[in-house]
């Protein structure tokens, strides 16, 4: 049916319809608006911008431990890098060491050989040397006995002990 031939009770009853579909879409976008209003009040609230600043700082927090991480992760890369390449070093610095070790007595009979009279009888001034050395000065115990004889006699006069005293002195 064309809208020109419909009756008035119809038209009626379709704009009533109109209405009422229409009254309840004006509802439902007023409660929406509503709660976006309340929404939007509690973000410009304190406690709202409170809130976003936690959640701001909660984020860049864990962004700077994962940046902290990575940056431990790759310097603790480059330590064991570094060391590793230290220890090749060391190893093969080792090695050279020891192979020079391993040659040095060959070496040195070869060069003291052809020398070894006055070869011996240097090293037998340098043990006599040494051997007198150590008899003057004294080994490191005697002497720690003479200063704390010295201290004790010292202590002793400033108490009024003579030393020609023969009894017990205190000690």
């Amino acid at each position: 049916m064309s809208d020109y031939n419909k009756s008035p009770e119809k038209i009626r009853a379709e704009i009533a319809e109109t209405r009422e579909a229409l009254s309840e879409d004006l509802s439902e976008l007023g409660d929406q608006l509503s709660r976006e209003r309340d929404e939007l009040q509690y973000k410009l609230s304190p406690e709202g911008l409170k809130d976003q600043a936690k959640v701001i700082l909660h984020e860049a927090q864990d962004a700077a431990i994962e940046k902290v991480k990575d940056t431990a992760s790759n310097a603790a890369g480059k330590v064991k890098d570094t060391a590793s390449s230290a220890a090749g070093k060391v190893q093969n610095t080792a090695s050279n060491v020891g192979e020079k070790a391993k040659e040095l007595p060959s070496k040195l009979s070869e060069r003291v050989k052809p020398k070894a009279l006055p070869t011996a009888i240097v090293l037998i001034g340098v043990g006599v040397a040494l051997f007198f050395i150590k008899a003057l000065r004294g080994t490191s115990n005697d002497r720690q006995r003479a200063r704390q004889r010295y201290r004790r006699s010292a202590k002793l006069r400033s108490r009024g002990y003579d030393q020609r005293f023969n009894g017990d002195l205190p000690r």
